[in-house]
């Protein structure tokens, strides 16, 4: 499908924006290199998004499909409700992760909040594959789980700008 779209706009771009044919050719193949070159590091950039994005939605089903067991494992008194908030804080953690990294990125550089939110799925990560090993804190596993999953989810609202 992409390569199919990225034929037809290499054939549009080649066509030439404008009707009239005023232009000499050498004037028409310089602005049309141009433009292929600009529309081939624009679909670049797309199939970069969309790499990212099928990682990112990858993670979310792998780590989806295991949280149950895990949670079991990590908390016995654990409840479908505690599921329910644990799975739910990825969400609102990407709900309001949005919205501040796109003011970041909007404000300053787009890789600050790309590295920011590439180190808090770091450490949300380390925390929710620790998050079985805390059993002598006094702090409850399911809430070091969900604080885990909210942080994941924060900085995984970055991805959410590209789509």
């Amino acid at each position: 499908l992409i390569a199919m779209v990225d034929d037809q706009t290499r054939h549009l771009l080649r066509s030439g924006n404008c009707s009239d044919n005023s232009y000499s050719d050498s004037e028409n193949d310089g602005r049309s290199k141009s433009a292929e070159l600009f529309a081939s590091r624009r679909w670049t950039s797309v199939r970069v998004m969309y790499l990212t994005m099928f990682v990112s939605s990858m993670g979310f089903s792998i780590i989806l499909s295991s949280v149950w067991p895990y949670l079991r494992k990590v908390d016995k008194n654990a409840t479908p409700t505690i599921l329910g908030i644990v799975v739910a804080m990825y969400s609102l953690g990407q709900l309001l992760g949005s919205p501040v990294l796109g003011w970041w990125a909007n404000r300053r550089s787009s890789k600050e909040p790309l590295v920011v939110s590439c180190f808090l799925v770091l450490v949300g990560s380390c925390m929710y594959a620790y998050s079985d090993s805390l059993s002598a804190h006094d702090i409850s596993n399911a809430y070091f789980m969900m604080a885990a999953r909210f942080l994941i989810g924060f900085g995984a609202g970055w991805t959410s700008q590209y789509a």
